[in-house]
């Protein structure tokens, strides 16, 4: 199946922060208000589901933080 929702926003991958086990944080810039970018809820990045773990906001705007699994790098567009 594929996905036919609504594009919001496109993110800019800011930070990558590679974590134990092969996983990365992936911290991405956007234009997403921050009360649509709660921690838990579920967001598409590039065609992949990930999850939200944290959010914010900086000089440059607003934000929000993943955790991308080795598992979900080697079978998704986030292998590269």
């Amino acid at each position: 199946m594929m996905f036919t929702g609504i594009v919001a926003d496109i993110g800019l991958v800011s930070a990558i922060d590679q974590q134990p086990g092969g996983a990365l944080s992936l911290t991405i810039a956007c234009n997403l208000p921050l009360e649509r970018l709660a921690v838990g809820d579920s967001i598409a990045c590039s065609g992949v589901c990930l999850t939200i773990a944290e959010s914010g906001a900086d000089s440059a705007g607003n934000w929000f933080r993943v955790q991308v699994s080795e598992e979900t790098r080697r079978a998704t567009t986030l292998a590269a």
